[in-house]
């Protein structure tokens, strides 16, 4: 148990990292999948997972219910948009 509240923040914080950019791309997508939305993507994730602001609430060992929250919102955030994409794609959202 000890393992897993001192690794819970670190891969919460992949995880947020990971949505954070996949809601960066999906904002920037037009009709069809391009290299932009993959750099805005790439540079979200990035920005994500350096910002002072989010690397103290998901720092290895400090386990806090943050870190799971900012997950949970990056990931609801990505999945609301992505549903509002086109009536197609509510049965993922």
């Amino acid at each position: 148990l000890n393992h897993v509240c001192c690794y819970m923040p670190a891969w919460f914080g992949a995880v947020s990292s990971v949505f954070a950019g996949l809601l960066a791309s999906e904002s920037v997508r037009g009709e069809r999948l391009d290299f932009s939305s993959a750099v805005a993507g790439g540079v979200a994730a990035r920005a994500m997972a350096v910002v002072p602001a989010h690397l103290s609430r998901s720092v290895g060992g400090g386990f806090d219910n943050e870190s799971v929250a900012i997950s949970a919102m990056c990931c609801s955030f990505f999945f609301w948009c992505r549903a509002l994409r086109n009536e197609s794609s509510w049965p993922i959202a």
